[in-house]
C-alpha cells in the first residue's frame, strides 16, 4: 500500500500469464496503517483508548500506529487513498479479491472493517 511499483509489477506479470489458469487470485495490499484516513484508525485508537480504560484523553504515537503516519504516496498529486482505489478498481476488473492487512500489527489488522 506504500510502493506504487508493487502494483505495476503484478500487472506487467499479469499481462504475461493467463491468469485464468489459477482458481483463486489475491492482491494482499499491505501496510494498510500508512493509508491516511483509513476507517481502521479511528478503530485502532477507539480500541487502544478503551483498553487504556480512558486513561488517555488524546491519542498518542507511543500506543501505536497514528493517522498522520499515512502519507501520500506520490506527493500531493495522488493522496494514498487514490491508490488503494485504484488498487480495488484493477483487482475488480480482472476477477482478482483484493485483501488489505498491516503484516507489522496484528492488533491494527483486526480494526479493518
Amino acid at each position: 500500500m506504500n510502493e506504487p511499483s508493487s502494483l505495476a509489477a503484478l500487472r506487467e506479470w499479469v499481462s504475461h500469464t493467463d491468469i485464468q489458469n489459477f482458481e483463486i487470485l489475491l492482491c494482499i495490499g499491505n501496510k494498510v496503517d500508512l493509508v491516511s484516513g483509513h476507517p481502521a484508525h479511528a478503530e485502532y485508537r477507539r480500541r487502544l483508548l478503551k483498553l487504556e480504560d480512558s486513561a488517555v484523553d488524546s491519542y498518542s504515537e507511543e500506543y501505536g500506529i497514528s493517522e498522520s503516519e499515512g502519507t501520500s504516496l506520490l506527493g500531493d498529486e495522488a493522496p494514498a487513498w487514490d491508490i488503494r482505489r485504484s488498487c480495488l478498481e484493477w483487482c475488480t476488473d480482472h476477477n482478482i479479491e483484493f485483501i488489505e492487512a498491516c503484516a507489522s500489527n496484528a492488533d491494527f489488522d483486526k480494526c479493518k472493517t
